[in-house]
């Protein structure tokens, strides 16, 4: 997937969110390439803590490019960018907010549809460049 972010250096470490209803998912992106990807409970506040440090630790100085974030759940959402604010002394980039979706999205309320099945559309289409379907099951199928 392209990432349109200003200035963005597509070598350096980016450290990916997904954060869903049911579970949070962490990895690296570097070099086109996705790292040591992590599941943990959403709800889980010092595994998510502890496997984002984790990431952390493994870039260059300790700290990530950037942070991006998207998510179907607004709590952890908030707390979530909270977190990587203190920790790494700058926001998130969040996906739908600070980040434009990555393809037009033909509702109402863009809020309707979670960004994460908004991603996996748009990285369907990157990869097969023709009419597909989707089908995305989290937890809360709506």
């Amino acid at each position: 997937m392209i990432l349109h972010v200003p200035e963005y250096d597509p070598d350096a470490p980016v450290i990916v969110i997904n954060v869903g209803n049911s579970r949070a998912s962490l990895a690296t992106w570097q070099s086109n390439e996705l790292k040591t990807p992590l599941f943990v409970p959403t709800t889980d506040e010092g595994a998510f803590e502890k496997a984002f440090m984790g990431h952390a630790a493994e870039c260059p100085k300790g700290r990530p490019a950037a942070t991006i974030i998207g998510s179907v759940v607004p709590a952890a959402l908030k707390r979530i960018c909270e977190f990587v604010s203190d920790r790494m002394g700058k926001e998130a980039l969040v996906v739908g907010e600070s980040v434009p979706l990555p393809m037009d999205v033909d509702v109402e309320d863009e809020r309707a549809i979670g960004v994460d099945r908004v991603c996996a559309a748009a990285m369907a289409y990157e990869k097969i460049q023709a009419s597909f379907t989707v089908v995305d099951f989290g937890s809360a199928v709506t």
